[in-house]
C-alpha cells in the first residue's frame, strides 16, 4: 500500500512478483494496491491487466477496485474504456457511487464531450446518488473549458441553489473563463 500513496507501481509489481515466487498468495487488498498504483499513474492497460490477474486468482472486483479504474480511464482520459468498466460494475451487481460518477463525468467534460458528461451527470441523480461539489466543478470545469461561460455559470448556479458551497476551483474556474473572454464585469460578479 505505501508503494501504491508513492506511485510506484513498479516496485509495488515487484513485490507481488516476490509473494509469488515464494508461494504466498496475494490477496484482494495486495491485487487493489497495485491497481491503485497504475491508476495514479493513468497506465490504464497496466491496471487491467492486473485485474485479469486478480480473476486468476479467484478475486472478483468490488466497488474501491471499479472505481479505481474508472479513475484510471479518466486519467488516460478514456470515455469509452470508462463507460465499459462502469456496465462492468453494474454487469456484477455493483452500484456505483459518487467516486464511479465523477468519474465518468469528468473524462467526458476533459475531452470535450459535454453530452456524455451531462449525460453521465444526470443518470447519477436518477440512480439516487446526488451529486456533489466534485460533480459540479467538473461540469463548470468542461463548460468553460470548451468556451461555454454561460453554461458554466448555470452549473455554479445550479450546484448553489442545491445548497452546496462552492470551493475555490469553481470560483477560479469561472474568473479564468471571464478573463480568457474579456469579460471582467462577470469576473468581478464571481469574486
Amino acid at each position: 500500500n505505501i508503494c501504491s500513496h508513492g506511485r510506484d507501481s513498479a516496485r509495488a509489481e515487484s513485490w507481488i512478483k516476490q509473494m509469488l515466487k515464494e508461494g504466498i498468495k496475494p490477496s484482494c487488498v495486495t491485487f487493489g494496491s497495485v491497481i491503485d498504483a497504475c491508476a495514479k499513474l493513468g497506465r490504464l492497460a497496466e491496471a487491467e491487466d492486473w485485474v485479469a490477474r486478480m480473476k486468476d486468482y479467484g478475486f472478483e472486483p468490488d466497488r474501491v477496485i471499479y472505481n479505481t479504474l474508472l479513475n484510471a480511464c479518466s486519467k488516460a482520459e478514456d470515455g469509452e474504456k470508462a463507460q465499459h468498466w462502469l456496465q462492468e460494475m453494474l454487469k456484477h451487481g455493483i452500484k456505483p457511487n459518487e467516486k464511479a460518477y465523477n468519474s465518468l463525468i469528468h473524462v467526458h467534460g476533459r475531452s470535450g464531450h459535454l453530452e456524455q458528461a451531462e449525460k453521465w451527470f444526470h443518470a447519477m441523480g436518477a440512480s439516487g446518488c446526488p451529486a456533489d461539489v466534485i460533480s459540479y466543478s467538473s461540469m463548470i470545469f468542461a463548460s468553460a473549458r470548451f468556451g461555454n461561460l454561460d453554461r458554466a455559470e448555470a452549473w455554479m448556479q445550479e450546484m448553489l441553489n442545491a445548497g452546496l458551497d462552492a470551493n475555490v476551483i469553481c470560483y477560479n474556474t469561472l474568473l479564468h473563463a471571464c478573463a480568457r473572454q474579456g469579460d471582467h464585469i462577470r469576473g468581478v460578479y464571481w469574486m
